[in-house]
């Protein structure tokens, strides 16, 4: 690993990170041969880089085009965070530092980092300046590590040989050029990150928006019960179910009583949230079974599946006290509730048992309102 030297932090000779260019400095006649192989490999190595989906498989396929392009025996890649050199990635011929933490004073790479320059080292094994014991128990002799610039150096690309070396000119721009492209996929990423981040706040606020308005379209907006359409439509199913199976279904139609006049006195606003409240008690009083509606106004209906018409009776009832102990100055609610059932005939219709719950209903009111009556068979 890059580490402390005896004083704790490394002082090592630099060479300054100039910006790359389009081609590689001159090449001497004996090293073209080499430079064209790794300019070939790094021609290769640059489509990779830019389709990492990831930072991780970013960080894998940098270490991998290093090692090809630089013949090197080793390449880790080192990500600067809290103070720290991270060694996040690593592909070499024996186990290097992948997963260890370094103080960044204390690093060759955090040097890199922190003065924005190159850092060679030839032979390790001969230079002070770094731990021998640290460097003498892997493969590495000669060293080079160049750090990725965003805004700051970010991190740093480490490439090691088993043989003491100093990397000729055109591979350290080699090596320069692949950090500089590392640094144009990470601010990639970042972006595709913030892009995601974004996208994905956005889907989950446009689900909610499509379910509020989902709920729109089924219930009642002031009562967040079933509005009458939705009713109707889920009727008629359990109608079917109740004819196929042969179970009883009641029906209740519900009106508030002298409501009108109580409106009047609460006023618009005291009214909606009185409103809210019978809403609230029906919610209530509902089994996971049954359907409630806001049928129009101050009537409403509940349809109580596998329910005779004395249950529905008693079921009834409770609704009714339920609506007394709703809290009104000076009032009492009440309300008139009118039964009828499904009677087991394959030629009933939804129709005929909701208008012999409202008949049910209008006798209720002519008996002065505040009573169930149940529609006689």
């Amino acid at each position: 690993m890059d580490a402390a030297n005896a004083r704790g932090e490394v002082g090592l000779k630099t060479v300054a990170a100039s910006p790359t260019r389009l081609m590689p400095p001159e090449v001497p006649a004996a090293d073209q041969p080499a430079c064209l192989r790794s300019m070939q490999t790094l021609l290769q190595a640059v489509p990779r880089l830019f389709q990492a989906p990831t930072l991780a498989d970013l960080q894998t396929a940098v270490c991998r085009s290093v090692r090809t392009c630089l013949d090197a025996q080793g390449a880790c890649f080192v990500m600067r965070a809290e103070g720290q050199c991270c060694y996040v990635e690593e592909d070499a011929v024996a186990p290097l530092w992948k997963g260890r933490r370094f103080p960044l004073r204390a690093c060759v790479s955090g040097w890199a980092m922190l003065q924005g320059e190159v850092v060679i080292i030839p032979d390790a094994h001969a230079d002070d300046r770094v731990p021998q014991t640290l460097y003498r128990s892997t493969f590495v002799r000669g060293l080079v590590v160049t750090p990725i610039q965003l805004d700051a150096p970010v991190g740093a690309i480490g490439c090691y040989w088993s043989t003491p070396r100093t990397p000729r000119p055109h591979e350290r721009w080699l090596l320069g050029t692949l950090a500089e492209f590392t640094a144009l996929v990470m601010e990639r990423l970042d972006v595709l990150d913030a892009l995601g981040a974004d996208l994905d706040a956005r889907s989950e606020a446009l689900e909610q928006a499509n379910a509020a308005l989902a709920g729109l379209a089924v219930t009642d907006a002031l009562t967040g019960l079933l509005n009458r359409s939705e009713l109707m439509h889920q009727a008629e199913r359990c109608l079917n179910q109740a004819r196929r199976n042969g179970h009883p279904l009641a029906v209740m139609t519900i009106e508030l009583d002298q409501f009108d006049g109580l409106a009047d006195r609460l006023g618009p606003d005291a009214t909606d949230a009185l409103l809210r409240a019978i809403g609230e008690v029906m919610h209530t009083q509902a089994r996971s079974s049954d359907l409630a509606a806001r049928w129009a106004g101050q009537r409403f209906v509940m349809l109580l599946p596998d329910t005779s018409r004395e249950s529905a009776a008693q079921h009834a009832a409770r609704l009714q006290y339920r609506l007394r102990m709703i809290p009104l100055e000076g009032d009492v609610l009440t309300a008139s509730i009118g039964i009828s059932d499904y009677e087991g005939r394959q030629s009933d219709r939804l129709e005929r048992v909701l208008l012999q719950a409202e008949h049910a209903l209008a006798l209720a009111r002519q008996q002065g309102g505040d009573r169930v009556v149940v529609e006689p068979r």
